[in-house]
């Protein structure tokens, strides 16, 4: 089909949470826009939802302070109500509590549609379970780091979890990778023709390949680190001096092979995929900074005892040899959801063969090992992407056509 955007007419926006898009945006964006463009209403639905159960908010929030008048807790007007990537953030504010001076406490709900309930119901659970076990364990485990202080959650019934701790290194970075079949498996917009189609699964392919080669023998059975995943400039707090005052946002930590605490790539306040160049130039040197710091903090960690265990292996040591072997850009591939072809052909590739990887030729052989059903399912992705314009264009027509509000 054929998508037009006319010239010169001024041009149909459609809100999303974070502005408003045109067509023409709408048809080069990478993401899901059709599930985007719900969520501007969802996030008006949630909102007023939990509006209407202030005063069990305001119970539960009272409960976990130990607070016993009913009226020793008031949430905040909604416009203060902060509206993050996943959660919805309430603060309240309280009287007669005497355990802490403080007087204002920020209560958290998972953003249902962000965080995919709707299709997997308990998702937004585990996300919460997975939080609450971090601070529990931070709190315990590692007190010296500044953590907000987490004073209570609560779950839609009492029912627990454990997760398994042990798996092999591999296993765990295969199961990464699978991550990325299914996208381009369930996206509707996740191909932009035959080409790109092919261009992917071999990316895919490749990435399952050279595995082997870029994980470290010695650590494929542990150790296993606790690691922040989401930690970047947004979610650590300073003050004055630069000092860290708190880390935020621990709901997306897991355990990790120790290979996979890779150099943080925004120390210049740049993307992964502009680390280039002399971008690049820039970086080492930044880098270098950063690993000198680290190596002086990790000493008198060595020195007071505080690595056990499996953990008596430097991490900057192990961290220099994955910046040093490329293994670094095979991770942080792993982990974007839309960079892994582009990491794939600059960083990964070229370690191992100088062919592009644009060379339709070479990506059918490679494609061709993706899975069994590869030629079927370009097919089908080919038609869903047709499916999907012609629902993005509606969805612009409508607008245009409906009054103006």
């Amino acid at each position: 089909m054929s998508v037009a955007v006319v010239d010169g007419a001024s041009p149909t926006l459609l809100r999303t949470i974070s502005n408003d898009i045109t067509l023409e945006f709408a048809l080069e964006e990478e993401h899901d826009l059709l599930r985007k463009l719900t969520y501007w209403n969802k996030r008006l639905a949630f909102a007023g939802y939990l509006r209407s159960h202030s005063d069990e908010i305001e119970a539960v929030i009272a409960f976990h302070l130990g607070l016993t008048d009913s009226g020793s807790c008031r949430l905040a007007p909604m416009g203060a109500w902060v509206h993050g990537s996943f959660n919805m953030c309430v603060p309240a504010y309280v009287k007669g509590w005497e355990r802490c001076a403080e007087k204002r406490v920020m209560i958290r709900f998972p953003l249902p549609y962000k965080v995919g309930e709707e299709e997997v119901p308990g998702n937004a659970e585990e996300k919460l379970r997975c939080e609450a076990a971090t601070y529990a364990w931070i709190q315990d485990n590692c007190p010296q780091i500044p953590i907000v202080r987490l004073l209570g959650f609560s779950f839609a019934d009492d029912q627990c979890n454990t997760a398994d701790a042990g798996s092999d290194h591999a296993s765990r970075i295969l199961n990464s990778a699978y991550y990325h079949d299914s996208r381009l498996r369930h996206q509707p917009n996740s191909i932009n023709d035959d080409k790109d189609c092919r261009a992917q699964m071999a990316a895919i392919t490749g990435m399952r390949a050279v595995l082997p080669h870029l994980i470290q023998r010695d650590t494929r059975q542990g150790p296993f680190s606790l690691s922040l995943t989401d930690l970047h400039q947004s979610n650590i707090y300073v003050d004055k001096d630069w000092h860290i005052t708190r880390i935020i946002d621990l709901e997306w930590a897991c355990s990790l092979p120790i290979q996979m605490q890779t150099p943080p790539y925004w120390l210049t306040s740049l993307k992964v995929d502009e680390l280039n160049g002399e971008n690049l130039v820039e970086y080492n040197k930044v880098l270098e900074e950063f690993m000198e710091a680290f190596e002086g903090e990790e000493m008198l960690h060595l020195q007071q005892g505080l690595y056990g265990g499996q953990d008596t292996r430097p991490r900057t040591s192990i961290m220099r040899d994955v910046w040093e072997s490329g293994a670094a850009f095979y991770f942080y591939a792993l982990e974007s959801t839309t960079g892994l072809l582009f990491l794939w052909g600059r960083n990964i590739k070229p370690i191992y063969s100088k062919v592009s990887y644009l060379d339709d030729e070479a990506n059918k052989v490679l494609a061709a090992y993706w899975s069994g059903d590869m030629e079927d399912t370009m097919v089908a992705k080919l038609q869903d992407r047709e499916t999907y314009l012609e629902q993005l264009q509606k969805l612009f027509e409508a607008k245009a056509e409906s009054p103006a509000t």
